[in-house]
């Protein structure tokens, strides 16, 4: 979706987590992630124990969703149809309405996560909120939310992470999906920029 200046605007609000047990947002998951997941971290999903939960803010009822599996880049793709995918293939899935623009939701999260599953081993945050456009057609608004959604979401999420990694003996794992950050990045998407540097220079710090 673009404004009559050409500015990309969307506005996606999702939040991953893996547990062996993970957690994750609902955006194209379903098999191709359970795929990249057992392959990317053999040592989890022995005997196929890795279990999910899916976060983001908007919800649905899977099982009146037509046609099934729903387009991943469609509004009937949200974390219930995603929860679905994953147990239709093979794995177990728990799907939980989270709106990472508050910190409360996102620690309930994590509560939730260990309250079912027993712990958390893997965070997965691909939440985002995009506007590109420069700054003199950026409202501040628009601006404050999507630092709230990119690097504040990301921040209350690995923070409430940490006390359940150190129970795991520091062997959990952070994964921030965000673009990479080059020369030219900045222009024409100022705004959106700022936040993504922010996440790619807290990543190290984060996950070490």
């Amino acid at each position: 979706m673009t404004n009559q200046d050409g500015a990309k605007q969307t506005h996606c609000s999702g939040y991953w987590s893996i547990t062996r047990h993970w957690q994750a947002d609902s955006n194209r998951l379903g098999k191709k992630w359970l795929r990249w997941y057992t392959d990317s971290f053999p040592s989890l999903t022995e005997a196929n124990t890795y279990t999910v939960v899916v976060a983001a803010k908007t919800t649905s009822i899977a099982y009146e969703t037509t046609p099934f599996p729903p387009d991943p880049n469609s509004s009937k793709s949200t974390i219930n149809t995603v929860e679905r995918e994953i147990r239709e293939a093979g794995g177990d899935a728990t799907a939980v309405p989270v709106d990472v623009r508050y910190t409360a939701q996102i620690e309930n999260l994590v509560k939730e996560t260990v309250r079912i599953y027993g712990s958390l081993d893997v965070l997965v945050y691909n939440s985002g909120a995009i506007w590109w456009s420069s700054v003199e057609n950026t409202p501040t608004k628009r601006f404050q939310l999507m630092q709230k959604i990119n690097p504040e979401g990301l921040y209350a999420s690995v923070q409430a992470s940490l006390p359940e990694f150190a129970k795991n003996g520091w062997k959990g794992r952070i994964i921030v999906v965000s673009p990479p950050i080059y020369s030219r990045f900045f222009r024409g998407k100022t705004a959106y920029a700022m936040g993504m540097f922010i996440i790619t220079a807290a990543g190290p710090e984060g996950c070490g």
